[in-house]
């Protein structure tokens, strides 16, 4: 977003202040009013719909209590051929008003008998042996041995919608179809406002009535709407929903006695039509005060920046360098504690500069000096800073130049790594992680190499975006020869034909290769911390030893024959030499001996001095 005039600024915020009192005064009509007005509708709508409730529980009572009366009459009276029942069903069936038809079902799930409306008596003969095995309500009720309710379904005799109930009788059933119509009048005739939304659903959310009389009669399921999906899982409640293309605000009410639900719903729109008059004038009148504020803002704003522009011109005078340059003066307490504190932030801005100018000149001076090399790379990994000095002498024998290295990127660099290697270390970077004593071979133009280690740690900016990272590096080129040198040394220990041990300063023995093992019998750990003098056959008086001794420290090495006793008893004759290792002030730090077994030379001279004594 650009940078605007102080004048601007001033203006809007004073127009803000203005018009929050009106914004303030709107939010609580919108927090307070609009819960307030969806409470009393929710109230409303509620006594309506149990007012509905109850006048469909009265209706379907009065129908459960003929049909219970019919199922008397069967028991009290037994078995009776089909048209004995004619007149007692026809008789509670009426005009029709109630009842569709009253069925009496036989064991074999068969209309044995049915009572009609006077108009449609005529059709009698046709239902006679009607098979209703299919209809789940009246296994239902024989299974159970009790009352059950059907689903909405389309009735045989009128084609309109209706809902049975079926009454065991004895090892009968009387099924009655009830009509749905006067269900609808009971919704025609509530009061109330002309936009009124009221429907009668099914436990399957069917619609089995609805004050609209166009859509009386037709099979819709509701079921898909909120407020009717949570009404099936028994949660009642005032919900928004769409129906119709309209956006309306309902309440829900069950009716026990067949699990069905009452609706009554109204428009969103006209349910919260006051609030938005109120909020409509509200935002008339903020408009009004908005534009006065800008006008009286715009005017004290102007006076208000000229002072804060000789700051400005102040400011970009420091800037600049001049931190002499005196603060205008001013009679307002918080310009002058401005004038004050800004003199105070030059000051120690000339202090900073001169303490970060001492620090880089110290830098400096310790990077050329150290015995490591720095470097500095950026968020893509190029390099943007390296020491210069003697740390960095390695780099130059190398042919790398360190300042022909800024700019181009770690992995421009004569490095002899595998691709393995490569991609781990590359990983490693990319995730930003901090790695230490990396170590990689430099690949000199006439054909030697360099050694270097390096440790690395990620830069990141004050909003925690990576940045870069920032490291130091050694060459240990001279410890990687002394390491070979070592590892060549431990493989000629382990290889050598000759047993070989060595002792500390003190002649105890801490170390032996495989060769002795085989010569004496003794593994390292059963020797380590012993003398030497242990693997002598024959006892040899204390002056044999210090002699021994004597000429290893003054001669460097001892050499003579001895025989020596294997772990298990065997005597071999060997032929040692022992000689000691010193440190670079000329002391003593190791002794090593090395022992040949020479038991065959041994024997194969006594044969011949015995062939030459005969």
């Amino acid at each position: 977003m650009g940078a605007q005039p102080l004048r601007r600024w001033l203006a809007l915020r004073i127009a803000w202040v203005a018009a929050l009192p009106l914004a303030a005064v709107a939010a609580l009509v919108w927090i307070w009013l609009v819960p307030q007005i969806r409470a009393d509708l929710e109230v409303g709508q509620q006594a309506l719909a149990r007012a509905v409730s109850g006048q469909i529980e009265t209706y379907l009572r009065g129908v459960r209590r003929q049909l219970d009366a019919v199922a008397g009459l069967r028991r009290n009276l037994g078995y009776r051929p089909p048209p004995y029942w004619f007149d007692p069903l026809d008789a509670h069936v009426g005009a029709g008003g109630v009842f569709e038809a009253i069925y009496l079902v036989d064991a074999a799930d068969s209309v044995h008998s049915v009572g009609l409306p006077e108009t449609q008596r005529d059709r009698r003969q046709d239902l006679i042996g009607l098979d209703l095995s299919r209809r789940d309500f009246l296994l239902q009720a024989r299974e159970r041995r009790e009352t059950v309710w059907s689903t909405v379904f389309l009735s045989a005799v009128t084609g309109r919608l209706a809902v049975a109930l079926a009454v065991p009788a004895v090892d009968q059933v009387i099924v009655g179809e009830i009509a749905i119509e006067p269900l609808a009048a009971f919704l025609n005739d509530l009061p109330g406002r002309s936009d009124l939304v009221a429907l009668i659903l099914d436990h399957r959310g069917q619609i089995i009535a609805h004050s609209q009389r166009a859509l009386n009669g037709q099979q819709l399921n509701l079921n898909h709407l909120p407020v009717v999906r949570d009404a099936l899982r028994d949660q009642f409640a005032t919900r928004v929903f769409e129906f119709e293309g309209e956006t309306l605000v309902g309440t829900v009410v069950g009716v026990p006695p067949v699990d069905w639900i009452v609706l009554i719903a109204q428009p969103r729109r006209e349910v919260f039509r006051p609030v938005v008059t109120v909020l409509w004038v509200m935002a008339t009148g903020m408009g009004v005060a908005l534009l006065l504020a800008i006008v009286v803002g715009w005017a004290l704003a102007r006076d208000f920046s000229k002072r804060f522009a000789l700051y400005i011109e102040q400011a970009a005078a420091i800037a600049g360098g001049d931190y002499d340059r005196p603060w205008p003066a001013s009679h307002i307490v918080e310009f002058a504690d401005l004038a004050k504190n800004l003199q105070r932030m030059s000051i120690a801005i000339r202090q900073r500069e001169q303490a970060l100018l001492a620090s880089e000149t110290r830098f400096r001076d310790l990077s050329t000096m150290a015995s490591d090399w720095f470097w500095e790379q950026d968020d893509h990994f190029r390099f943007t800073f390296f020491s210069s000095g003697d740390a960095t002498v390695g780099l130059e024998r190398s042919g790398i130049v360190p300042a022909r290295l800024l700019g181009k990127t770690r992995w421009e660099m004569p490095i002899d790594l595998t691709a393995a290697q490569w991609i781990a270390h590359r990983a490693l970077l990319e995730a930003h992680q901090p790695f230490r004593d990396f170590e990689y071979r430099l690949r000199l133009d006439g054909g030697g190499e360099r050694w270097s280690s390096v440790n690395g740690q990620p830069l990141f900016d004050s909003a925690g975006r990576f940045a870069g990272y920032r490291g130091t590096g050694r060459d240990i080129t001279e410890r990687k020869r002394s390491e070979a040198r070592q590892r060549l040394a431990a493989a000629v220990f382990e290889a050598a034909r000759d047993a070989i041990l060595v002792t500390d300063a003190e002649g105890r023995i801490i170390a032996v290769n495989p060769a002795f093992t085989t010569l004496t019998g003794y593994g390292e750990t059963e020797v380590r911390g012993r003398s030497p003098r242990m693997l002598w056959a024959e006892r040899q008086p204390e002056d044999y030893f210090e002699a021994m001794w004597e000429i290893v420290v003054s001669e460097g090495v001892w050499q003579g024959e001895f025989w020596a006793r294997r772990k298990d008893g065997e005597r071999r004759a060997a032929l040692a030499n022992l000689a000691a290792v010193r440190d670079a002030d000329g002391r003593i730090t190791h002794y090593v001996g090395i022992a040949t077994d020479i038991t065959a030379l041994k024997a194969a001279e006594r044969r011949i001095e015995h062939q030459a004594y005969y």
